[in-house]
């Protein structure tokens, strides 16, 4: 791994939507593309860098044109990340204990994936171990007000169904697989119960 490199933003990814579009459906794709935009915003991210819940390198190849490692739990997702080309180096590992030295990375990355990680507490003094005392943490998740903004449910509640609408959002918590939904406070809060200064915050 290289090290204090700013990692260059890939030359025909200017727009990436239609990236993302190749793969994933657009709802998703439209999301990805958000969440990319605002990652690049915040300037070059330096080397070494560790994509933490990395599943299988897409988000990481189309934003950032790969990074230095990722880490996953699921074999098959990291399978794809190995075929995709996007990391140098993959390791199958819980977030919860991340099989890298003290100091060992200048940015660690974490997209829409802290929240599905039951060691949250755990998983932040891991990421604080791993970077470097001037490393930056870039994490994104959803909110305490995800679950209300379901467009399918608001539809059913317009309509009087808000029984209905309960339960439908009782089953997509379940179906995916959120642990942690929080205010902003509190998701600030638990950075900085681990020694993690937040810079900047953006709601989408």
């Amino acid at each position: 791994m290289t090290s204090g490199v700013p990692r260059a933003v890939p030359p025909d990814a200017s727009d990436m939507l239609w990236e993302n579009l190749r793969e994933l459906p657009a709802f998703r794709a439209l999301i990805r593309a958000i969440e990319g935009r605002l990652i690049r915003e915040l300037g070059p991210l330096e080397s070494p860098l560790l994509d933490v819940g990395c599943g299988d390198g897409h988000f990481g190849q189309v934003v950032l044109g790969g990074l230095d490692a990722g880490l996953d739990l699921d074999l098959s997702s990291l399978e794809k990340a190995r075929r995709r080309g996007a990391y140098r180096l993959l390791a199958i590992a819980s977030a919860a204990r991340i099989p890298f030295d003290d100091a060992s990375f200048t940015t660690v990355l974490a997209n829409c994936a802290l929240e599905h990680m039951p060691e949250l507490d755990r998983v932040f003094a891991e990421v604080t171990r791993v970077l470097r005392p001037d490393g930056r943490f870039l994490f994104s998740v959803p909110n305490d007000r995800h679950n209300e903004n379901l467009l399918v449910a608001r539809v059913l509640e317009s309509v009087g169904l808000s029984g209905v609408a309960r339960r439908y959002r009782s089953w997509f918590k379940r179906m995916q697989v959120h642990h942690h939904m929080y205010t902003e406070e509190e998701w600030r809060r638990r950075a900085e119960a681990h020694g993690l200064k937040v810079v900047s915050c953006r709601p989408y």
